[in-house]
Parts: structure tokens; sequence; C-alpha cells
């Protein structure tokens, strides 16, 4: 029989352990600044500007994975159209 209050304390502690990860590792919080910093560039895009916001999204891209280089992470895409799961990406990067 499974007891269930020792399983909830399990799952309390390993989640307080990977957010304090999250707000004390360096690599995250420069991966939070980076973050942070894009949105504040970001402005709505005509058809007109999509080349220019591909070329942004690509370098925002670009210093994400130069700050994970040296990290062993996984990458999860999600896209949606009307609220389906339409593409589903999983890559694994072992260094």
């Amino acid at each position: 029989m499974l007891n269930t209050a020792d399983d909830d304390g399990h799952i309390s502690m390993y989640l307080c352990v990977q957010l304090q990860h999250l707000v004390t590792d360096v690599t995250c919080v420069q991966l939070m600044d980076l973050f942070h910093t894009h949105q504040q560039q970001q402005q709505p895009v005509t058809s007109s500007q999509q080349l220019r916001s591909a070329a942004a999204e690509a370098a925002y891209q670009r210093k994400a994975e130069q700050l994970l280089s040296d990290e062993n992470c996984f990458k999860l895409m999600l896209v949606s159209c009307c609220c389906y799961l339409q593409h589903f990406t999983f890559t694994v990067t072992v260094r």
C-alpha cells in the first residue's frame, strides 16, 4: 500500500530542490536575464519585418545555446494549432 503523504512529501522536497536550483544556478539566472532582455526588445511583427524578426530569434537562440554549451540539457519544442498538439521535437544533448 502506498503512503500518499510520504509521496507528497518527496514530491514537494524535489520541487523545492529544483526551484532552488533555478533561482541560484548561474546559467539559469543568465538564461532568465537573456529571456527578459529578448522579451523587452520584441515588437509586433508586420510581414515586412518577418526577416528581421527571424534573424533576431536566431541570434537569441545562438546566445542561449552558448550559455548552455557546458550543460547536459534537452530541448522540447511544442507547436500547437487550434489547441491541438501539432508537432513535438525532443533532442537530448550529452557532452
